[in-house]
């Protein structure tokens, strides 16, 4: 009876109140007297909380916060209590240049597939990972996979949108959203390369490679900053989630299983990731990837590679617009570009597109 006693007198009000008062002030005092990053300029709360920050990033006004106090801190300055926020080109080029600077744990919480080049927290697999799948997707391995690439890609988005303008009839004007149609067209693009089959989502509105992406990187952020999620019984809330999952990895290894047969019936090696990522192999070990590690680093280069790539063309298109005089130069290139009524390649469109290479160096600046 002492000892409830005792627990019911330190569960008094007055009682919680001095302790939340004490840790603030332990709080406060490590970080402007203890903190390796005391020195370090940066908001007074940002020192003793998270919250700002994901305050901030929930409302999605992250962008305004950081460069607020970019205005007034300088390139580094103080983000949460353990973080800081490095804004000069330079300094970025040299962290990111070098494995000394390692990511946080976080990413080490994700447990729903192997090892991979974006999670590992560990240089030597980072290395090891690099030196297998890193041929695979440079300039010379894709240009061999230019073919599925324009079918994908650009070839579809003209047969969309021509049959759109043919369909606007006489009014000559036809709606289209240039967001959700260059988003479709990069994930058939990296789903036709990844898995080696065509998709073609952009033109049949079969979403179901996008919505399993979409799935996939959810139960990541799940993981990594809820990892409660990962125990009963709140795992039982993501369990539709996890039974997507569980279904894309199942179509990925199942995509290894068919090229397999392929090859054994003694079909022609085809030029993709998917064949790369299976005949990639560390120079050094001479170790290959398991056909789980391939699933894992296609699906992740299909969740990668497909939003970066669309959004550098929407905001392309946005800028454009915004700007008339670089729209009509930009286009009278092209056209005169496809004066012969045709797609043109990689090889040809560096040779006739300067303009327009420049226009998305802009954009991504």
């Amino acid at each position: 009876m002492a000892i409830l006693d005792i627990l019911v007198e330190a569960l008094r009000p007055v009682h919680v109140c001095a302790g939340v008062g004490v840790y603030v002030a332990w709080k406060v005092v490590h970080a402007l007297y203890l903190s390796p990053l005391r020195n370090v300029p940066g908001p007074f709360l940002s020192r003793i909380s998270w919250l700002p920050m994901r305050f901030n990033d929930v409302y999605g006004t992250e962008p305004e916060f950081m460069v607020r106090h970019y205005e007034k801190y300088g390139s580094i300055f103080v983000m949460e209590p353990n973080k800081v926020a490095v804004c000069d080109p330079h300094d970025c080029m040299m962290i990111l240049g070098t494995h000394a600077f390692r990511k946080e744990n976080i990413y080490e919480r994700v447990d729903f597939m192997e090892p991979n080049i974006f999670l590992t927290t560990d240089p030597e697999l980072n290395r090891h990972r690099r030196r297998q799948i890193g041929p695979a997707l440079n300039l010379r391995s894709l240009l061999h996979m230019e073919p599925t690439i324009l079918a994908a890609g650009a070839g579809q988005l003209v047969a969309k949108w021509g049959q759109a303008i043919t369909d606007a009839g006489a009014a000559g004007k036809a709606r289209i959203c240039y967001f959700d149609d260059l988003l479709l067209m990069a994930f058939d693009v990296m789903a036709s390369l990844n898995f080696g089959q065509a998709h073609r989502s952009l033109t049949t509105g079969d979403r179901k490679i996008v919505n399993w992406v979409r799935q996939s990187f959810s139960l990541m952020f799940l993981q990594m900053v809820v990892p409660i999620f990962k125990r009963q019984p709140l795992k039982l809330l993501v369990g539709s989630i996890s039974s997507q999952v569980d279904q894309f990895f199942a179509f990925g290894m199942e995509a290894i299983e068919t090229r397999k047969r392929l090859l054994e019936r003694g079909g022609e090696k085809p030029k993709d990731i998917l064949q790369s990522f299976l005949d990639a192999e560390d120079p050094e070990s001479k170790i290959r990837m398991t056909p789980s590690q391939v699933v894992t680093e296609t699906i992740l280069a299909l969740t990668a590679g497909a939003d970066t790539s669309s959004l550098t063309l929407s905001w392309t298109i946005h800028l454009l617009l915004l700007n008339p005089e670089h729209l009509q130069r930009a286009a009278k290139e092209v056209r005169d570009a496809f004066a012969a009524d045709h797609i043109i390649t990689y090889e040809e469109a560096k040779k006739s597109l300067p303009y327009l290479e420049a226009c998305l160096y802009e954009s991504m600046r």
